[in-house]
């Protein structure tokens, strides 16, 4: 009795998954469908790829083998990126690059970018490190973790950071929070982000990811920008203040 119930039951499930994964037009469930497996395969690569990365801890060139591997989760979303001017990404020299940032799946343009850029660090926050493996994984593959909380620690830490970017021409990239985050702390945020280009007297570039086109397989173009053209509102707010 139970045993019929049971499958019955993973019968109409299985049978209504199927029906909202083949469905057209806008799709809410196939869209939190492969976001669960974006974060699924995250997490299994990152419980895979931890050891590998402890023969070279802390190297940033660890991560481009995970992105490699990452970077096709795009497809799941039937999405195209267009790199744009990636030219002055390929320089070999340091730089810090600010990214438009609303919700997890911004990585993915990094991802895509990764390969241009060849020696990236990310910065992320570090509540982020918590989240095993994948915590782990990010920290053995360069990742610069910073506690938002403590402005003056995260301060010394983006110093830091910014003397390595330099000796070993390393660029640096970190997400520009969604509007929607307290003005107190995005600021604090910027003049600290701002304060490590005029520091390190690097190029400052800036990525804007946004859809190009309404057909139904969105092109997302990453636009890489050089000194003093700046699209994405923070970068330009960070920007004027620094001229000030």
């Amino acid at each position: 009795m139970w045993y019929q119930i049971i499958l019955f039951t993973t019968v109409c499930v299985f049978t209504y998954v199927l029906k909202k994964l083949h469905a057209t037009g806008p799709n809410k469930f196939k869209f939190y469908f492969n976001f669960c497996i974006f974060y699924f395969l995250t997490s299994v690569l990152a419980a895979v790829i931890w050891p590998y990365f402890l023969l070279s801890p802390k190297n940033v060139r660890n991560a481009k083998i995970a992105v490699r591997l990452l970077k096709h989760v795009t497809k799941l979303y039937d999405l195209e990126w267009h790199l744009r001017d990636g030219e002055i990404l390929a320089e070999d020299r340091g730089a810090v690059i600010i990214s438009n940032h609303q919700s997890s799946l911004d990585i993915l343009g990094m991802f895509n970018i990764w390969d241009v850029v060849d020696k990236l660090a990310a910065i992320a926050k570090k509540e982020l490190f918590y989240i095993w493996p994948f915590g782990l994984s990010a920290y053995l593959a360069g990742v610069v973790f910073i506690d938002r909380s403590n402005a003056k620690g995260a301060y010394k830490q983006l110093k830091m950071t910014s003397e390595v970017m330099v000796k070993n021409k390393c660029d640096l990239e970190t997400l520009a929070d969604d509007p929607s985050e307290q003005y107190a702390e995005r600021e604090e945020f910027e003049k600290q982000y701002y304060s490590l280009v005029a520091t390190a007297r690097q190029l400052i570039s800036a990525t804007r990811s946004r859809q190009a086109g309404d057909s139904s397989s969105e092109s997302l173009q990453l636009k890489i920008l050089q000194r003093g053209e700046y699209v994405e509102t923070t970068v330009f707010n960070i920007a004027a203040r620094w001229r000030e």
